[in-house]
């Protein structure tokens, strides 16, 4: 074997695993807790309508204008009314790799943040709402 197959297969059985895919990941679980945090103010908006009206809204429009300014572009089951979920498409890819959520649930064993992907996958250290917002 050449000097040249040596050093290819080295950077491929080493560094592939060892340190590009942990890079991957990294920039990866970083975005859905950037995503989770930046889309907060949706799930206290829909635990705020909740706690108004018993069950979470049908649809977002609900929401518009008395809890958020505009329909926010996500995913979105009310469930039964009380388990439902929203979801936001982190990933550019429709499958593959690339394909990837950032999730939120309001109810079931693991209400809050997660995250499901190829890259990424399980809860994320992002705080679920707990409480409506305080009257003003």
């Amino acid at each position: 074997m050449s000097r040249p197959r040596i050093v290819e297969l080295v950077v491929v059985t080493v560094l592939l695993p060892v340190v590009i895919v942990p890079l991957y990941y990294r920039h990866w679980h970083q975005k859905h807790i950037r995503a989770a945090e930046e889309h907060q103010y949706v799930a206290q908006a829909l635990l705020d309508y909740k706690s108004q009206h018993g069950v979470l809204p049908p649809n977002l429009e609900d929401l518009v204008p008395d809890f958020l300014p505009k329909k926010p572009f996500i995913d979105y089951s009310p469930g039964n009314g009380t388990d439902g979920y929203f979801i936001i498409r982190t990933g550019p890819g429709f499958w593959g790799p690339d394909l990837a959520y950032v999730i939120y649930r309001f109810g079931g064993d693991e209400p809050g943040w997660s995250t499901s992907g190829f890259w990424d996958s399980g809860p994320l250290p992002v705080p679920a709402i707990t409480s409506p917002s305080p009257k003003l």
